[in-house]
């Protein structure tokens, strides 16, 4: 009986690998089989929201950002200086009612993710149940703070430490080869309200998540992490961290395909719904205006012709037309020009069914630090289901410096709300 062990343990290695090339081959085989059902022999479809590092800032040809490395068939909804909260209440309006996703790439790690994020994901996934949907966390250098002893009160930025040693545009090498020789105290800001948004959304939608490697000693990470960022600023991402976003996504597609739920991924086409819905109308970028107004007493006009702004402007007593031609009330928000520096726009009664809000254009400093004009939106009222109503705008100052810029007005699905400055699509520039 013994005797015959050692050919028994031959004939099961044998069948083991047998059935491990099997297998081998059957993964592969899915792997194929379900790239061509999701893509039907063509690339990703995917869509980007973010900030802009997503946009492709500072690079030569911008499509060389990591989305375009991934697939050229994308849909870049990243602007400047932007968090989630526009794309979250709009999305709808922005993505539109035709389009499917197999990919859809958030990243907005130092652009205010607790604001906005969560129910951007949540919209996506009901909208795109079967797309694979990635959230992104940019550690960077513009984290790294520098102390003269781990005690020390108060530590300078990469980009004041630079400036002191007169390294500002100077070669990476140098830069490099300073930073390792330091014997300052180097350490990373944290960013635990975004990291706890992030990993809560990523399990909630079934997403997946990564972020730049780390190291554990801080001046090595910092070393790393300015091989991916521009030499300059060390703000943005350079080519090769572009190409090393765009080489993680792709391994993450790649897994998701052989996680072993396959029939989960036949229907390419498959679309859930946009929930309640939303009805997003801001003309500052485009001029674009659908809305009924007065125009006698108002006209739409490009008020910066250098930036291509636009705004709806008037002095004199004017008027909308809104149309909810949703199947319950919506709260309707309306969006303006603000300004910290007093005396620049008129304040204005905004009157819908005899009720009166007050749209003040007068910003906070911290909203509008330079006085340069800030996007502030007020909610005016209630409007019935299926209706036309006038929404009356009065203004009640006179003699100010410009008049009142009327840029947007908005339906949500009432339930995300937008944010009271900031609002809206960002120029990229």
């Amino acid at each position: 009986m013994f005797s015959s062990r050692p050919n028994l343990i031959k004939a099961v290695a044998v069948v083991l690998a047998l059935f491990g090339t099997i297998v081998s081959f059957e993964r592969v085989r899915q792997q194929s089989y379900l790239r061509q059902l999701i893509t039907n022999g063509d690339p990703l479809r995917v869509a980007v929201f973010g900030s802009s590092q997503s946009w492709g800032a500072i690079l030569k040809d911008r499509f060389d950002a990591y989305p375009y490395r991934i697939s050229p068939r994308v849909d870049n909804f990243a602007y400047f200086a932007s968090g989630p909260n526009y794309p979250a209440v709009c999305s709808q309006s922005i993505i539109g009612d035709k389009a499917v996703y197999d990919l859809i790439l958030l990243e907005y790690y130092v652009n205010g993710a607790e604001n906005g994020l969560a129910e951007l994901a949540r919209r996506l996934r009901e909208r795109f149940p079967k797309a694979i949907i990635i959230v992104m966390k940019f550690y960077g250098p513009f984290d790294a703070i520098r102390k003269d002893s781990p005690d020390a009160a108060s530590g300078v930025t990469l980009k004041e430490w630079k400036q002191s040693l007169g390294l500002t545009g100077g070669k990476l090498n140098d830069l490099v080869n300073a930073i390792e020789k330091d014997s300052g105290h180097w350490k990373f800001r944290e960013h635990p309200n975004t990291d706890r948004a992030i990993n809560k959304v990523v399990r909630e939608i079934g997403g997946y998540q990564f972020h730049l490697p780390t190291a554990d000693e801080p001046q090595k990470r910092l070393v790393n992490y300015l091989r991916f960022f521009d030499k300059d600023t060390n703000q943005h991402l350079a080519e090769k961290g572009h190409a090393w976003v765009a080489d993680m996504c792709q391994k993450i597609v790649k897994r998701h395909l052989l996680k072993g739920k396959m029939t989960d991924q036949v229907d390419k086409a498959e679309v859930g719904t946009w929930g309640r819905g939303d009805l997003c109308d801001i003309w500052k970028t485009t001029g674009a205006m659908t809305i009924p107004y007065s125009t006698g007493s108002a006209k739409l006009t490009q008020y910066d012709i250098k930036r291509g702004k636009f705004a709806l402007e008037f002095t004199q007593d004017s008027w909308l037309d809104v149309s909810n031609d949703f199947k319950d009330d919506r709260t309707l928000y309306l969006s303006f020009i603000s300004t910290s520096a007093a005396g620049t726009y008129p304040k204005v009664d905004a009157i819908v069914g005899g009720v009166t809000t007050v749209l003040d254009p007068t910003a906070d400093a911290k909203s509008d630090p330079k006085a340069v004009g800030v996007i502030k939106t007020i909610a005016v009222g209630k409007l019935p289901a299926g209706v036309v109503t006038r929404v009356s705008l009065n203004p009640s100052e006179v003699g100010t410096a410009l008049p009142f810029r009327l840029v947007g007005a908005t339906f949500t699905n009432e339930e995300v709300t937008p944010v009271e400055y900031g609002f809206g699509p960002n120029f990229n520039v």
